[in-house]
């Protein structure tokens, strides 16, 4: 408090959610490509390989 200033809410709605806890059936270490289809991952890693082939052929001819 020393920085900030801290204030006390001026309105309280006493409004709340209930949600139901997820349930987790153990960890997926693949969990991390759900967020895109296979083929968006499959173009990402066809664009990172044709670059790095370009990048390759490019530093040869010089």
């Amino acid at each position: 408090e020393q920085v900030v200033d801290f204030t006390n809410p001026f309105m309280d709605l006493g409004a709340g959610l209930l949600l139901k806890k997820p349930v987790t059936e153990g960890t997926n270490v693949f969990a991390f490509l759900e967020p895109f289809r296979s083929t968006v991952w499959f173009s990402i890693l066809g664009a990172i390989f044709g670059v790095a082939i370009l990048l390759y052929v490019t530093s040869k001819l010089r």
